[in-house]
């Protein structure tokens, strides 16, 4: 019997841990807990508030992402909305998903700038199954330069 070097159950589809993609929508999610953390003083219920989520999400993440109260860890960083043109101080009223939402497009257009709209090589770069970006591509409503659906 041959055995397969690869442990991944589909050879050539990336792991989710393996996904830049994903990798970074986690990175930027956590900057934005830790950022409303933060400014409420590390008063849950008013983070909760601030990203416009239930606070029993709210608790799950934290405890998800280990995120700890000043004092246990480097909490001072700054940060801005990335690539959503909305410094972090105008996305106050922005529900947290939506906030999400439109950093995913704005990696998703980059990719696809990048790859020329060839959705394979995009999905190829974001280290994402070509179905996943197919999907995002038509539910986040993204168009080429030229304004032909991206579907």
């Amino acid at each position: 019997v041959m055995q397969r070097s690869d442990p991944t159950p589909f050879p050539g589809v990336p792991r989710l841990e393996e996904s830049s993609f994903k990798r970074k929508v986690l990175s930027y999610e956590i900057r934005l807990i830790r950022r409303a953390l933060q400014r409420s003083g590390w008063n849950r219920t008013a983070a909760a508030r601030q990203l416009r989520m239930p606070l029993r999400t709210l608790m799950h993440k934290i405890q998800t992402h280990g995120l700890k109260p000043p004092g246990s860890s480097s909490e001072g960083e700054e940060i801005t909305a990335v690539r959503t043109g909305m410094p972090m101080e105008d996305a106050e009223g922005v529900q947290f998903k939506e906030l999400i939402r439109r950093y995913e497009s704005a990696l998703i257009m980059d990719a696809l700038r990048e790859a020329a709209w060839n959705k394979a090589e995009a999905a190829r770069r974001l280290g994402l199954p070509l179905s996943t970006v197919l999907y995002k591509i038509k539910s986040h409503g993204l168009e080429d330069e030229a304004g032909r659906a991206g579907g």
